[in-house]
């Protein structure tokens, strides 16, 4: 039997440029798998896709979930796309291109332009994305519902690991993780929308890349952090 050779390039997609301090799966991305195509390689390797904290050095090898997606990739200028974002005010968030990614930056300016993809994804009219939005919940409420909490959690908690929570939250008593899903639950459907933008956006990149017959590399997050969703939910 013949094996055809091949080649790829390891590239993590926070490494891609970008004006909104770090890389993303936006244009450069697009831009870099049309690269590979030139370059007749077949692989993009990359690193695991999810969420980084700075507890962990935002290393992708120490993930908060083994499931969920690192919504710092999600792309401004595709939310702009999808009419969730001005296109025209995004200039002002743009951050210093540097040769390393400023994940404090990135965070700061992401959470401000989350924020108000949020509200205009809900002021609009019923459409398909919402219709998909609560597909995806559905299909994904193994983990998601448990992965929207333990996040919310950390941000109440100032980032402060599970097992320094207070002991209702941090044990799991039922009635108080009920009671935060009432009180809370704009704040856990927007994390729960940025996991269904993350994956719409992972998968139209995939997309794009599987027509150019280049396929993607990588590793699963196998080195889950204590301080992670998968653990205080099991």
């Amino acid at each position: 039997m013949k094996l055809n050779r091949s080649a790829g390039i390891l590239l993590h997609i926070t490494s891609l440029p970008s004006r909104f301090g770090i890389g993303d799966l936006g244009p450069a991305a697009t831009v870099f798998a049309d690269f590979l195509h030139r370059s007749d390689q077949t692989y993009w390797q990359i690193l695991p896709l999810n969420p980084t904290e700075y507890g962990q050095g935002h290393s992708p090898y120490s993930a908060t979930s083994t499931m969920a997606g690192n919504t710092l990739l999600i792309s401004p200028e595709l939310l702009s796309e999808q009419g969730w974002l001005n296109k025209d005010e995004l200039v002002q968030y743009h951050l210093p291109q540097a040769d390393k990614t400023d994940f404090e930056a990135a965070e700061k300016v992401k959470e401000i332009l989350f924020a108000q993809a949020w509200e205009s994804f809900k002021s609009d009219e019923p459409s398909h994305h919402h219709n998909a939005f609560q597909d995806f919940c559905q299909e994904e409420e193994k983990w998601l519902h448990d992965f929207a909490l333990y996040t919310l959690l950390k941000i109440e908690n100032e980032g402060k690991p599970w097992f320094e929570w207070d002991a209702l939250h941090k044990d799991r008593h039922e009635e108080a993780l009920q009671e935060l899903a009432v009180n809370k639950m704009d704040e856990l459907l927007k994390i729960k929308w940025l996991q269904y933008v993350f994956s719409t956006q992972w998968n139209r990149l995939r997309s794009y890349c599987n027509q150019l017959r280049i396929r993607f590399f990588g590793d699963l997050p196998f080195y889950t952090s204590y301080d992670s969703a998968d653990v205080w939910s099991n």
